[in-house]
């Protein structure tokens, strides 16, 4: 007797997911730099052409992995988010990273007004060849404008 051959597809999978991210706004980008509120909300996005993905996981500065949906970064300052995804054959991902800066708090503008100048009754009185200086900061993300 002989057995009837048989046949088999098999499909090597060796290579891990590729995740990337996006920025919501308000944003505001220059460079590598990206800066953001804590209202910008952060989402991923994967593709996997072979065993599909079985997760995606991302975390901020050094906390707990945690399982993907679409989130935001709280407290301003400089945070690191890091995130990868891993493929139904258990390829993990390099993590990746993007370093932000939350800025929630407005620029201020400071004014000063050289002479002459005359003031009387809360009105303040000005030539044209008066210098106004306009000072603005900003620590965190910078002044687009004043």
């Amino acid at each position: 007797n002989i057995e009837i051959a048989k046949e088999i597809s098999l499909t090597l999978d060796n290579t891990a997911p590729i995740t990337s991210i996006n920025i919501g706004t308000p944003k505001y980008q220059s460079n590598d730099v990206v800066h953001a509120t804590s209202t910008t909300q952060f989402t991923l996005g994967v593709i996997d052409a072979l065993s599909g993905v079985a997760s995606t996981e991302y975390r901020i500065d050094d906390a707990d992995w945690k399982p993907y949906a679409p989130f935001i970064v709280e407290g301003e300052g400089t945070h690191v988010i890091m995130y990868r995804s891993i493929d139904n054959m258990g390829n993990v991902e390099v993590g990746k990273t993007l370093t932000v800066t939350i800025d929630n708090t407005a620029p201020t503008t400071g004014i000063s007004i050289g002479i002459p100048k005359y003031e009387n009754g809360g009105n303040l009185y000005i030539k044209s060849n008066t210098l106004v200086t306009l000072t603005s900061s900003d620590m965190l993300s910078g002044v687009a404008s004043t």
